[in-house]
């Protein structure tokens, strides 16, 4: 109730995991309450699946069905859902075939701000780091804590290290602490100072990224983090360019980088030694080992 309170204050919509339940919440001003200091409601649906679009359409339905503070109204949509997948001209099967983690998308202006510094935080997510994202307004942090999730689009299980609300009370340093990699987001500047937690902080405040002093080592840049670089500062200088021509761009890199990893194996087998016979430049060298390790294939 603490966080319905605080983050959907701020915005009628959210949605956040604790364990291993998804929580829905869409709050709205309501009239001829009984008691005149109550304002506003929230209708919270739990759920083992994350798909945030379905549910914002199945709760605004409800909140429709509650304006005259009738809950037997609410209770009726959802059993039409549970039972029909249907009601009024909500269909359920309008919801089937998405990609759940695509529909965040980034903002153009804070691509150009950030502009070279996506290269980190690709890199971050490549590297599966603990990576955190803040900033005041809700929906921007669940929005980009979400978009970061398309750079990890090759692995199935990403879903399973989002986060895109956490605060700074226990529960939720409890839940992520164990997680050796995560993607969270937060509207709790008291979490800014905890980098013991978190490899990235991106400070959607700030326009910056940071990167805190226990990963400094494995975030070190090399020729390929460069090369990508240029691509992109060069590819936001062209204001004409989509931003998602932008993600592409690390997509691609990203399915260039496992099948030359790939490429290097023997027998269908990869070695570190396999890797160094391949790849002269030092650097470029000791990261592709650690990808090629991240992603099982050593």
């Amino acid at each position: 109730m603490k966080r319905v309170s605080v983050e959907g204050a701020k915005d009628n919509y959210i949605y956040f995991k604790v364990k291993s339940d998804w929580i829905y919440c869409f709050t709205f001003k309501i009239s001829n309450s009984v008691k005149s200091s109550v304002t506003f409601a929230s209708i919270c649906l739990l759920s083992k699946s994350f798909h945030p679009e379905k549910f914002n359409a199945q709760l605004k339905l409800m909140a429709e069905q509650y304006k005259n503070l009738d809950p037997t109204k609410v209770l009726e949509v959802y059993l039409a859902i549970l039972t029909t997948g249907t009601f009024q001209s909500y269909k359920d099967s309008d919801y089937e075939n998405s990609d759940q983690l695509d529909f965040g998308s980034f903002n153009n202006d804070l691509i150009n701000e950030i502009q070279g510094d996506f290269v980190i935080l690709w890199n971050s997510i490549i590297l599966k780091k603990r990576i955190l994202v803040f900033g005041n307004e809700v929906n921007e942090v669940i929005d980009f804590s979400r978009s970061l999730n398309i750079f990890s689009k090759h692995r199935k299980d990403a879903i399973n290290y989002f986060r895109p609300l956490i605060r700074s009370d226990q529960e939720s340093i409890d839940e992520i602490k164990p997680m050796n990699h995560f993607i969270a987001g937060s509207t709790d500047s008291a979490l800014l100072a905890k980098q013991d937690i978190f490899d990235i902080i991106v400070n959607l405040e700030s326009k910056k990224v940071i990167v805190s002093p226990g990963a400094i080592d494995d975030m070190r840049m090399n020729l390929i983090h460069r090369e990508l670089h240029e691509v992109i500062t060069n590819s936001c200088a062209n204001n004409d360019i989509e931003n998602l021509k932008i993600i592409e761009l690390f997509n691609n890199k990203t399915s260039q980088l496992l099948g030359q990893l790939n490429s290097f194996a023997q027998d269908g087998k990869l070695t570190d030694t396999m890797i160094s016979q391949r790849i002269s430049n030092e650097s470029a060298k000791i990261w592709l080992t650690k990808l090629a390790i991240i992603e099982n294939l050593i």
